[in-house]
């Protein structure tokens, strides 16, 4: 059996003019025996963005295995999934990424490639007078996904902003009515002026003019 879905396009629905989300969205599933089904798709973002799918799903395992690509999608898409955090103009915020994907139904998703994040801004006076960014950064590794707890655990990852370079191990996490950090970071001998880089425009005021020269390295635990 095989069915296919060409052309569609998706609509918010929250919002009162329609706007598109989704175009020349794709879709088809194709049974593989009698265990499992193919689910591949593609689609583009009416920003100019697109994504793309492969996935082999079986239904009596709950299992879902394949490929997961994204290029210049906005994040504002995956706000359901979010930390709520004081973002800014997040309909800017670009996502990029190549994961490959293995999870157990809705229970988790072992994720494991690349994924990348331009233009990610803050605005709150709790962290700084004006808005805080632009921010831009790409995170290598592997995690598990747990969205009934909204948990990431078993993190394991490299983040590069700029030159400098910080290794993350944990399992962050944003319930409902929480947040949990169990974040271990640590940046091997750096430049100064390239960790300096690291942090966003806004948040150092009169000090971002500050120039600093030798090494620098850094070991964080945060619970």
């Amino acid at each position: 059996a095989r069915l296919e879905l060409r052309g569609a396009r998706v609509l918010d629905g929250a919002a009162s003019t329609k706007r598109p989300i989704l175009e020349k969205l794709n879709l088809s599933l194709e049974a593989e025996g009698e265990a499992s089904v193919r689910v591949k798709g593609d689609g583009a973002t009416a920003t100019g963005g697109s994504m793309l799918w492969d996935l082999h799903v079986t239904p009596r395992d709950a299992k879902v295995e394949g490929q997961v690509a994204l290029r210049d999608v906005p994040l504002a898409l995956f706000t359901p999934v979010l930390p709520k955090l004081p973002f800014y103009e997040l309909e800017r915020t670009r996502v990029g990424a190549n994961l490959a994907i293995t999870g157990k139904g809705l229970e988790s998703a072992s994720v494991r490639g690349e994924l990348s994040i331009s233009e990610l801004g803050f605005e709150s006076e709790r962290i700084a007078k004006a808005p805080v960014g632009p921010v831009s950064f790409t995170a290598r590794g592997q995690a598990t996904w747990t969205p009934a707890r909204r948990e990431l655990s078993n993190l394991r990852g490299e983040m590069i902003v700029d030159t400098a370079r910080v290794m993350v191990s944990g399992a962050p996490a944003w319930p409902e009515d929480a947040y949990r950090i169990d974040v271990k970071a640590e940046m091997p001998k750096t430049k100064c002026a390239s960790a300096l880089a690291i942090v966003p425009d806004g948040v150092l005021d009169e000090l971002s003019s500050v120039e600093l020269k030798g090494d620098i390295k850094a070991k964080v635990e945060l619970h």
